[in-house]
């Protein structure tokens, strides 16, 4: 009968796996930095560091690194801590030490030192350290010896037993309304009586090998898992329950913020204990799902102990290292297949409905979610899918409809196949209709079809107000109709019931679209804004203006697939190949596979909430949900500053002054265990953030003197929100000698000198005078044609210096009118690019492309003078017209008096150069054709052999490309 027991929790077990606690894992052994892999406990200090007790020595962990602190305890064999006002306590073969954490310099003493005579009153050995809630300390010792710390008064308070197998003792300790509960590893659990300094025997088991309480209960690991209920004042026993593991030793229990129950079997691993099937347990494996494709096996086999943090991060220590296992932001279904994702819809009742071709139902369960393939394979490719009350309606790749129930029973078939091809959207609506977007097969479908309850169909298009393919239509909770589509003024609808009709509520934008603009998706807040995903980004619509949201530099003008909105305001996006983004009052936070992401590529309007507010995301290799009903990301860890280096050496104050020239380096630290990248950012006092890096060091010279606060952030990668800022207050002096006091003080000095000399050599000063005066005299004409000199050669380096800025500009549009304009540029597009930025050289009012064909020239060109675009038609005569003269010659002309040396050229006055004071005319080919460009200026002496070579250069490349 018990083996038919195990075989039966084994394949429960075995069913529930899949879709049981799967979690993100991050192990570290000795080749990581551990002194040893076999992990007795850890800790979390008050700074944020874990500091972890292992076999050969002490470490504190801050995420990244490992940094040893074994030389300073007298013992390598670290056993438990416990966290006390003081600091933390680390038992050890040698005593108890405590260590006080701090920044730059951590403290550790020995707190009570240990004998190595079990006979003595002293320590013996001690390992389990128990804090009472009156602040006393309880440490167990092998042999059965019981130590009471209060105040630093070190008493036994339980004497060994002269048993010597005895001597392998080990203690637990639980608290219940102030009672104390001690269990030993022989199986015994006790009451301990504080006024007779016994204990009380009150039941065994085989054995023991961890206690934890949890209310008035307490929860004991040893052959199996068992329940112990307590009274309310914790002193007697009033029920007892067990459960029966998988085969093995329980070698380790512990309960989480919400009493999920994990154990540590030996030689098996990780096990979550499920009691919500029954009056039998099921005891869950915990699975790796690093990899959201797949579970893996966790390498921890012998689990010595297990430690729940305040964010509920399980630490593992075992024999095979340290392990830290968490849920991400987003959870796969293991009991659904990592497809394409083409659909998701929500029914009334709180199932869920995936579509992967397949059409598979996800029901909640006491233990997460479970999916099941639904019997459609009969329907063809399934495309299109929604549900509205218990029943579901789905579109497939011919155009086909079904009606369906939930368990996947076709009722009705309405066939559409006439009217187009794939049906690829569809939505049901408060009043049983079913709108059906259609791709067209030989014509375009303009607007959207809907099927009525009594099964007629109906097309509402131009007569109904749609004047475009519609792609998507969602009815709000206060039963609104909108419907997106294609283009710049038909992309937003909104239906009116009372009139049966469509009314446009597209609002031209004012930035730019691409040519091909769509709204894929779109959602409506609690505040009536109207967010559209587009091909341009993240669009927010009032009724009276659309605005483009700025996602930041990298996200704003991608492509995006779907969008949805939670109760908090914060507004969700899926890209085409970036994954998911959160946009809450200008903040953004991009998650991707280190969030639980299968991966980066989204699929079309499958982005939902549920209507306890969990969030389903449907991507090319799967659907996953929000772990938490309400998803919001996490905060994270404010960082530290470690140390302060001044031109390379540690300095400690904290009042930091420093000089403009000397480098000013700080490291920091964001002590955080997620399992990725932490980014940090700095400013100095209002300045703007920096950009994110991972490097945990700033350094700092060549500040202006002034008074500085400098503030770090940090940030986890995923999605995680920038934590609070750790600011720093720095003064920056300048040297003693430069100070402006003292200037002007030693001004103030030489000065009353100078007076005293004066007033003490009057008459040798008034001869020195006459002799300067008359020396003056002779040396003024020199001066005089000094300044004269000065001033030439000033205007001539000024004039050098605007032919420099001239030509740098005439670069800076040549670079980038190269850019713009491309091999498949069009005509019309080189034009404007060239009037966009050709006229913005200096004086340039006008320019013009003419094309030699047959006895004509043809120009095209723009002009501020009419302000527009021009075109002309002349006879090609070399003799009136400067464009002839100039293709004639096959010569590059600058004129920069143009009405004086045309005249020189031409036998008659060109007609079409009046008005313009200079140019340049560069003929080149186009096709073959002979072509020039010329740019006309309204100043004279304008232009020079650099501006000449650079429109060379561009005719040159124009002829290339065109």
């Amino acid at each position: 009968m018990r083996k038919i027991l195990i075989i039966g929790i084994m394949l429960s077990g075995m069913i529930h796996q899949m879709s049981g606690q799967n979690m993100h894992v991050s192990r570290y052994t000795e080749a990581n930095g551990l002194p040893s892999n076999e992990v007795r406990h850890v800790v979390r200090d008050s700074l944020g560091f874990v500091w972890v007790a292992t076999d050969s020595g002490l470490v504190r962990f801050d995420g990244v690194n490992f940094k040893d602190y074994s030389q300073y305890i007298p013992s390598q064999y670290g056993k438990y801590f416990a966290a006390v006002d003081q600091g933390l306590l680390l038992s050890h073969d040698a005593g108890i030490s405590l260590i006080q954490p701090g920044l730059d310099t951590t403290r550790i003493s020995l707190f009570q030192k240990a004998s190595i005579n079990p006979n003595d009153n002293g320590l013996y050995y001690p390992n389990r350290i128990f804090q009472r809630s009156n602040g006393a300390l309880l440490v167990g010792q092998p042999g059965g010896k019981i130590h009471k710390i209060s105040s630093g008064d070190l008493k036994l308070i339980i004497p060994g037993i002269s048993d010597k197998s005895k001597r392998g003792l080990e203690f637990f300790f639980s608290e219940v309304g102030n009672q104390v509960w001690v269990a030993q590893s022989d199986g015994s659990l006790h009451l301990y009586d504080e006024q007779a300094r016994s204990l009380k025997l009150m039941t065994s088991f085989p054995e023991i090998h961890d206690m934890k309480s949890n209310g008035n209960e307490l929860w004991i690991a040893g052959d199996k898992v068992y329940r112990i209920e307590l009274s309310p004042e914790g002193k007697r026993i009033r029920g007892k329950e067990s459960f029966q593991s998988i085969p093995g030793e329980v070698t380790a229990l512990a309960l989480d913020s919400k009493n999920n129950i994990y154990l540590g079997i030996k030689e098996l691993g990780l096990y979550y204990l499920d009691r919500t099937h029954g009056e039998i347990p099921e005891f869950i494996k915990v699975f790796s799902n690093n990899d959201p494709h797949s579970l893996n096996e966790l390498p921890f086999k012998n689990i010595h102990n297990i430690v729940l943090d305040s964010d509920d991060k399980l630490w593992i220590c075992s024999s095979e290292g340290l392990g830290i296992l968490q849920k991400r932001f987003f959870e796969s279904i293991g009991s659904i297949p990592n497809a394409n994702t083409t659909a998701i819809s929500i029914a009334d009742n709180g199932k869920i409905f995936v579509n992967f071709g397949d059409l598979y139902r996800i029901e909640k369960t006491d233990y997460g979610y479970n999916g099941e393939q639904l019997p459609t394979s009969s329907l063809g490719t399934i495309t299109a899918l929604t549900t509205k009350g218990n029943r579901l309606w789905t579109g497939t790749s011919t155009g086909k409809l079904f009606e369906l129930n939930q368990q996947g029973k076709q009722l009705r078939e309405i066939n559409l196949e006439q009217r187009g091809e794939g049906i690829f959207y569809l939505a049901g609506d408060s009043n049983n209709r079913l709108w059906v977007a259609q791709a067209p097969r030989d014509q375009p479908i303009v607007g959207i079809g809907c099927i009525f309850p009594n099964g007629t169909f109906k097309e509402y298009g131009l007569e109904q107000g749609l004047e475009n393919r519609i792609i998507c239509l969602r009815e709000t909770e206060n039963g609104r109709i909108y419907a997106s589509g294609i283009g710049k003024d038909t992309y937003l609808y909104r239906y009116f019931p009372e009139k049966d009709n469509f009314i446009n509520l597209s609002i031209r934008p004012d930035f730019y679209t691409s040519p091909i603009f769509q709204v894929h998706d779109f959602t409506v807040d609690d505040n009536g804004i109207i967010w559209l995903a587009s091909t341009d980004g993240l669009l927010r619509h009032d009724l009276e203006r659309i605005s483009k949201v700025d996602l930041g530099p990298e996200y704003s003008n991608l492509e995006l697939k779907a969008v949805t909105h939670s109760v908090d305001g914060s507004i969700w996006v899926s890209f085409d190949t970036e994954g998911v983004l959160r946009y809450k009052e200008g903040n953004t936070i991009v998650m991707q596979k280190e969030s639980g992401l299968p991966s980066r590529v989204m699929t079309y309007r499958c982005l939902q909430s549920d209507k306890e507010g969990r969030l389903w995301v449907g991507t090319a290799e799967g659907v996953v949900h929000s772990l938490n009903s309400t998803p919001q990301p996490g905060k994270s860890n404010k960082p530290w500053f470690i140390s302060t280096l001044l031109d390379g050496q540690i300095i400690k104050t904290e009042n930091y002054q420093i000089s403009p020239d000397q480098e000013f380096k700080i490291n920091y630290i964001a002590p955080s265990f997620h399992g990725f990248r932490t980014f940090y950012q700095h400013r100095l006092n209002d300045s703007p953030w920096s950009s994110p890096s991972v490097k945990g060091t700033l350094s700092l010279k060549g500040l202006q003197p002034d008074n500085y606060s400098l503030a770090v952030r940090a940030k986890k990668e995923g999605a995680f929100l920038w934590s609070d800022a750790q600011e720093m207050q720095l003064i920056v002096k300048d040297y003693w000698f430069k100070r402006k006091e003292l200037v002007w003080l030693i001004i103030l000095l030489l000065t009353a000198a100078i007076a005293l000399v004066f007033w003490s050599q009057k008459r040798k000063v008034t001869n020195i005078m006459i002799t300067l005066s008359k020396g003056l005299e002779a040396k003024k004409d020199e001066v005089i044609q000094q300044e004269a000199d000065l001033v030439k050669v000033r205007e001539e380096i000024r004039m050098k210096h605007r032919e420099r800025k001239a030509n740098l500009l005439a670069l800076e549009i040549m670079h980038r009118l190269l850019i713009k304009i491309r091999p498949d540029t069009k005509w019309d597009m080189v034009l404007e690019t060239i009037s966009l930025d050709l006229l913005k050289l200096p004086g340039v009012i006008a320019f013009e492309i003419g094309v030699q064909r047959g006895r004509n020239i043809e120009f095209e060109g723009y002009s501020e003078k009419v302000k527009g675009f021009t075109s002309a038609k002349t006879p090609f005569d070399p003799g009136s017209s400067l464009a002839a003269y100039c293709i004639s010659g096959a010569k590059a002309f600058i004129f920069n008096r143009l009405g004086e040396e045309s005249n020189v050229l031409l036998d008659k006055k060109d007609s079409r150069i009046e008005g313009y004071k200079a140019a340049i005319s560069v003929p080149f080919y186009i096709n073959n054709k002979n072509a020039i460009l010329t740019i006309y200026a309204n100043k004279e002496d304008l232009f020079d052999q650099y501006t000449l070579k650079t429109i060379q250069i561009f005719a040159s490349y124009l002829e290339q490309i065109i």
